[in-house]
């Protein structure tokens, strides 16, 4: 069976949890058939199996797909989900790169990426890592769900659909709009800080805002499937709202907490506080049962003697209160977890070990010493602070002004200052051609006139560099090697070394240079180089503008310092990231216009994580050096040790994490430091 395209319905279901907070919003039976729709232009193979519903790539036969991608129009109010999980079963991983989800509300989209299975497995989307695509109008409107699943190599594989739900958490911390100003923000950082005691425990909640005219029928919809409730700021919460929640909890037996300060004033009490929250026997018995269960694998590794631990840590959780049980299993854990990383250290193969640094000030702002001493005590040989963007530099420059998110000090200085007399390596990162943080209007202005932003194919402006004009070509490298030339670096870091995405550029520069490169005139300009004869042509012509600069920055840097290495963070999906954003990143290596490479394989999913990096070993050979990146922010610091291992085991000769915070500094560092 092929898509027909002709049956699209509609829909109208607000998601209802069960008992357990659990909606399921497809099974992928018989009825899916008509209700979602071939996003992907590729026509591809549908059918029904025992499992749910299979969708089978055309990759080989349409080069130019680039994923299995299906939707569907619904009615939906997402506000109070904060995490979907999707069930697949995959034919051939190999085909495929990472998985995305979309959600459409207004003008705009939500999206969020995930891993691709290497069998079977659920795919967990967390509402906190989704970012606004447009304009979106806000979760409570959204009317299309889209699921993708990206090329990943150059052969076919299939989908199987089985499940698609959405999922509460048992505790939900409540904000209400019924405060004006100051008192609803007051609620908003309530609710932040409560949250994250909770995760520091290993404890997960919901947040969710209610308008102040919501009826009782819609405040049970919402309570129903939690067993606590925690209202973030409750001076202000109407008398008869404060009623009706007490004889809510009273009824259904759920404890209801008002918090009556301000937790930015007042420090919480957190110790009253988890007992508050052990004071649930089921939801008690669930969270012990969990953190026990969570000891059993740690860093990917059974601990020796470990049923005698978790009969320890089981007993001191009976004997002793909520707070101390959960306070000595956390230890446990750490200590068990930082002997495994200790480990690490002892490799013989990963001897490159970096973090890289977004607001370039180090973990501790302004101390870019203390940052030093920690990194080099926990093992760590590199740092790749983000000193340079295409609009604003961190340092004087005579080609790119210092903008205000760095302020007047030098901060290239202080950073190489203090890293060297650590033995550190510093490798500046540029993010290039992106502007859109820094872009001043006296400087949008200038760069209009001289046609040198990048355009979409209606001819709106992006605040991004165009790379194929010459002026632009020439800021880049140059700034590049300004930076070795004037300090000691030991490297310079492309990011951000690409275009958008496939809806730019297409500006009348764009169009002159590429009519001039294949010696004939485009016609119907952009459609031919977007879905028509030259797509192919136009696709390498992108590939060749990124490339010019890489190169001619590997040039320029041999003939004044040639010991200063050029690397580049990268996308993990190989070709996929040639046709989508024309970088060609296994041919910088093979050509040998990068020293090393840094791919972004930012995944919850240790076998997703091994299996994109032992790909990209395979792209560019094992005597490249391939640093895979670690994504700290999306993992617990149990799931970043277990990549690391995971990074050791393929014989990577080193690994770099994203990013470097004073948060993420206090996490892993000390498991790292003897």
């Amino acid at each position: 069976m092929f898509w027909s395209g002709l049956l699209t319905l509609i829909f109208s279901v607000t998601p209802i949890a069960n008992e357990n907070g659990v909606a399921v919003l497809d099974t992928f039976g018989q009825e899916s058939l008509s209700a979602w729709r071939d996003t992907s232009d590729g026509n591809m193979p549908t059918e029904k199996v025992t499992k749910g519903w299979k969708v089978s790539s055309t990759f080989v036969k349409k080069p130019s797909v680039l994923r299995v991608s299906i939707d569907r129009q619904v009615d939906w109010n997402l506000e109070s989900w904060n995490r979907f999980e999707l069930d697949v079963e995959v034919e051939n991983v190999e085909a495929f790169g990472a998985s995305s989800l979309y959600f459409h509300s207004g003008d705009g989209w939500y999206s969020c990426g995930g891993f691709t299975p290497v069998k079977e497995g659920t795919i967990v989307f967390e509402k906190k890592d989704f970012r606004s695509e447009g304009k979106p109008a806000g979760w409570d409107c959204i009317d299309r769900v889209r699921i993708s699943f990206w090329k990943g190599g150059e052969s076919d594989g299939a989908i199987t659909f089985c499940q698609f739900r959405a999922v509460q958490k048992p505790i939900l911390f409540l904000t209400t709009r019924n405060a004006e100003g100051v008192e609803f923000w007051r609620a908003r950082r309530n609710a932040a800080i409560l949250s994250g005691t909770l995760q520091d425990v290993g404890i997960l909640a919901d947040t969710q805002c209610l308008e102040k005219d919501q009826s009782e029928e819609d405040w049970e919809k919402v309570l129903q499937p939690r067993k606590m409730l925690v209202v973030a700021y409750a001076p202000y919460m109407p008398a008869e709202m404060r009623e009706f929640l007490k004889k809510y909890g009273e009824k259904h037996g759920k404890p209801v907490l008002f918090i009556e300060k301000d937790l930015e004033k007042e420090k919480l009490e957190v110790t009253s506080f988890l007992e508050w929250i052990g004071s649930h026997p089921p939801l008690k018995k669930q969270i012990v049962e969990q953190m026990v269960a969570n000891l059993g694998v740690v860093g990917g590794v059974t601990p020796p003697r470990i049923s005698e631990i978790q009969t320890e840590v089981r007993e001191v959780f009976e004997k002793e209160c909520f707070s101390a049980g959960l306070q000595n299993c956390l230890k446990k854990q750490r200590e068990l977890l930082r002997e495994i990383a200790l480990r690490t250290r002892e490799s013989d193969t990963l001897k490159f070990r970096a973090w890289w640094n977004h607001d370039g000030q180090g973990a501790y702002k302004g101390d870019w010493p203390r940052t030093a001493r920690e990194l080099k005590a926990a093992g760590f040989t590199a740092v790749f602070p983000n000193l340079l963007w295409a609009a604003c530099a961190a340092y004087p420059s005579d080609l790119i002004p210092q903008g205000k998110r760095y302020g007047e000090e030098d901060l290239l200085k202080a950073c190489v200052e203090a890293c060297h007399a650590e033995g550190l390596e510093v490798h500046v990162w540029k993010v290039n051609f992106n502007m859109q943080y820094d872009l001043t209007p006296e400087l949008r202005e200038k760069y209009r006139q001289e046609g040198r932003l990048q355009k979409n194919q209606e001819g709106e402006e992006f605040p991004w560099l165009c790379p194929s004009h010459p002026a632009n070509f020439e800021l880049e490298w140059k700034s590049m090697v300004e930076m070795a030339v004037r300090y000691p670096i030991d490297g310079v870091h492309f990011d951000y070394i690409r275009y958008p995405g496939r809806e730019t550029c297409y500006c009348e520069g764009c169009r002159e240079r590429f009519e001039k490169a294949i010696g004939k005139t485009v016609a119907n300009w952009p459609l031919d180089v977007i879905r028509g004869e030259e797509v192919k042509r136009f696709e390498s012509w992108r590939c060749d503008q990124i490339t010019a600069i890489v190169r001619k920055t590997r040039e320029e840097l041999k003939k004044v310092r040639p010991e200063t290495k050029v690397s580049a963070a990268v996308f993990n999906s190989y070709p996929n990231c040639r046709s989508s954003v024309g970088q060609d990143w296994v041919l910088w290596a093979k050509e040998g216009y990068v020293d090393f490479l840094c791919p972004m394989n930012y995944t919850q999913d240790t076998r997703t994580f091994q299996r994109m990096t032992a790909r990209q070993q395979t792209l560019v050979g094992k005597d490249f050096p391939l640093y895979p990146g670690i994504g700290e922010w999306r993992l617990t610091p149990d799931g970043v040790v277990e990549q690391i291992r995971e990074a050791d085991s393929l014989d990577c000769p080193g690994f770099i994490i994203f990013n470097l915070t004073e948060m993420a500094a206090g996490k892993i560092l000390p498991l790292l430091t003897p």
